[in-house]
């Protein structure tokens, strides 16, 4: 068990990296053994930095397969903040740092992001910086404040929300730009080969991601879901090998399961549970919590459940750029944040249908505003329509003080133990 005070307090002395600390945390964590894992990830980056590799920080759904395909490796300001975010001494003393020194006005979440450039060190030197806006206000506000912070050159995608023709030629117009970019930054053209080879990975991925989710419609659920993490992760990790090796051991296990009829709670099945969140990395110990107290499994959770854009045809390069510029707008909406909101309660219905659920939980981040204006639409659609009731808890997606774990699990028995039972 990791010293959490010890730790965050070489941190931000600089005695300790933010990417290390990461690794190591990453590489502790047994919660997840059924699931995929970050660790890997955090592994490569520390490899490229040893290899003298450029590294490209990246907020927001970057096209990913352009930076490896120029042999740079990116590094995630959404896998970092929420795996920072389990150290309860460390995020006040970072957000602090933003409101004194950068801005006051943004969410828990942005205000971690902006302090680990501000206090301590990362680890990596960045050869640049590139952003890609969702559709909240305190992100595209951290944005900026990063990219004014990070001593790197800067790239920021504008994306409209409103999809069609136009927008569709505005954003390749903003691609070729990036790819001019990279060349300038790197001294290098862009390798078309290397490139289908990273759109063929993001492919697979994404067939395996779609069959791994098919698996938990089985009764009983073989593998607890981790959506909220592969989305994460396919934002910044997707188009590698190692990502679609992950991926295929989790669909090998939850398959054997499966076939033998076994679930992953232990004993009989009780419930299956939707457990919306966002970026809340905290919400796996919830899941295991349900799962080990209620029987009840977590069969799909996060906010949204559609699947991007593939690449169809990797000979046509104009064909790619185009399928590019479309994932550019699906990721945008990845948490549901940018979805209309007729959009997200279909969503919601459609996977508490498929899977069979009869718990729903709505765990919104205090800091996402937008959000909470959707969460009574949603509670009076889920009972309408699926029949049963929905649990709405605010807590925080970066600051376990907010609301503490053992306040969590109290709140989450409260329900299983009087309105579900």
């Amino acid at each position: 068990m990791r010293d959490m005070k010890q730790d965050a307090e070489r941190l931000l002395a600089g005695e300790l990296s933010y990417l290390d600390y990461a690794a190591a945390c990453a590489a502790e964590d047994a919660r997840c053994a059924d699931l995929v894992s970050d660790a890997p990830y955090w592994a490569m980056l520390q490899r490229a930095r040893d290899e003298g590799k450029k590294i490209i920080y990246v907020s927001g759904p970057a096209p990913v397969e352009l930076i490896y395909a120029f042999d740079c490796v990116p590094m995630s300001f959404d896998l970092l903040t929420p795996r920072l975010s389990e150290n309860a001494a460390l995020i006040p003393p970072l957000m602090r740092a933003c409101e004194l020194r950068a801005n006051a006005d943004v969410c828990r979440l942005s205000k971690a992001q902006i302090g680990t450039i501000l206090v301590g060190d990362m680890g990596l030197r960045p050869d640049a910086y590139v952003a890609v806006p969702i559709p909240c206000d305190s992100a595209c506000m951290a944005y900026m404040a990063l990219a004014a912070r990070v001593g790197a050159p800067t790239f920021q995608f504008d994306v409209p929300k409103r999809p069609g023709g136009r927008t569709l030629a505005y954003l390749a117009a903003q691609y070729d730009a990036f790819v001019a970019f990279l060349e300038k930054l790197t001294g290098k053209k862009l390798d078309q080969d290397a490139l289908r080879a990273r759109m063929a990975l993001t492919n697979r991925a994404a067939a395996l991601l779609a069959e791994n989710a098919a698996l938990r419609s089985a009764r009983p659920c073989p593998l607890p879901s981790a959506l909220n993490i592969c989305n994460e992760l396919t934002n910044a990790w997707g188009p590698t090998e190692e990502f679609c090796a992950q991926l295929e051991a989790e669909g090998a296990l939850g398959k054997k399961r499966a076939a033998a009829g076994e679930g992953y709670c232990p004993g009989v099945e009780r419930h299956r549970v939707v457990l919306l969140h966002n970026m809340l990395w905290r919400g796996l110990d919830y899941a295991a919590f349900l799962a080990e107290k209620y029987a009840s499994a977590v069969v799909a959770d996060g906010y949204s459940f559609g699947a991007r854009a593939v690449f169809e045809h990797p000979e046509d390069p104009d064909a790619c750029r185009e399928t590019a510029c479309r994932r550019l707008l699906d990721g945008a909406t990845v948490h549901g944040t940018g979805a209309n909101g007729q959009e997200m309660v279909d969503e919601v219905c459609r996977i508490i249908t498929e899977r069979g659920a009869d718990v729903a939980i709505f765990m919104g981040s205090s800091g996402c505003r937008h959000e909470w204006a959707a969460a009574r639409m949603l509670e009076e659609t889920v009972q309408q329509r699926c029949g049963i009731s929905m649990l709405s808890l605010d807590t925080d997606n970066t600051d376990p003080n907010y609301r503490g774990e053992n306040e969590v699990r109290q709140a989450l028995a409260e329900y299983m133990e009087t309105v579900v039972r």
